[in-house]
C-alpha cells in the first residue's frame, strides 16, 4: 500500500512513509524505509554501487599526497622539531580546509549552486596539485641510506 503525500499541505510532506505508525503499529519507527529501500529498482540499485566505488576511489586519490607530503615536512627540518612539524602542518590544514569548507560550499550553495560548490574544492586541489609539482622542482634529491654519494633523481 503505497500512501502519497498532500503536497499543497506543509503538515503531510514527509509523512508518506508513517501510515503503518499511524494505524497504530508503533514497533518500528523506520517502518516505511524498509519498505522504500527494498522496492528499489535494479537500476537504482546499480546507482548506490557506483556512488560508493566512485567515493572510495575519490578519497584514494584525494589523500595518495599525505604520505609524500608528511616525508616532504620530515625532510625540511631537523629531527628535534619533526614532531611539532607534522603537529604543525595537521593543524594548518585542517584550519584552512575542514574549519571553513562547510561554511564556504554552504555560502556558494545559496549564493549560485550546489554544483559550482562542489567544483570549487576540485580547483583548489588542482590549483595545490600544480603548487606541489612546481615546488618538486626545488626539493633537494633523495639520499639512500648505506650508499656514499648515491642519489634518486
Amino acid at each position: 500500500m503505497r500512501v502519497r503525500a498532500d503536497k499543497r499541505n506543509a503538515h503531510e510532506i514527509g509523512r508518506a512513509g508513517c501510515a503503518e505508525r499511524d494505524a497504530g503499529d508503533d514497533d518500528d519507527a523506520l517502518a516505511g524505509f524498509g519498505e522504500t529501500f527494498l522496492e528499489s529498482e535494479a537500476a537504482g540499485a546499480f546507482d548506490h554501487v557506483v556512488l560508493i566505488v566512485g567515493i572510495f576511489v575519490a578519497e584514494f586519490f584525494l589523500l595518495l599526497n599525505t604520505g609524500p607530503l608528511n616525508a616532504a615536512v620530515i625532510d625540511s627540518v631537523g629531527p628535534h622539531v619533526r614532531a611539532a612539524a607534522l603537529a604543525a602542518n595537521i593543524f594548518v590544514f585542517h584550519l584552512l580546509g575542514d574549519v571553513p569548507s562547510p561554511v564556504l560550499i554552504g555560502y556558494m550553495s545559496d549564493k549560485y549552486s550546489l554544483q559550482l560548490a562542489f567544483l570549487a574544492p576540485v580547483i583548489a586541489i588542482a590549483l595545490s596539485s600544480a603548487i606541489l609539482f612546481y615546488g618538486m622542482r626545488f626539493a633537494p634529491p633523495l639520499r639512500i641510506p648505506g650508499e656514499s654519494g648515491s642519489q634518486v633523481p
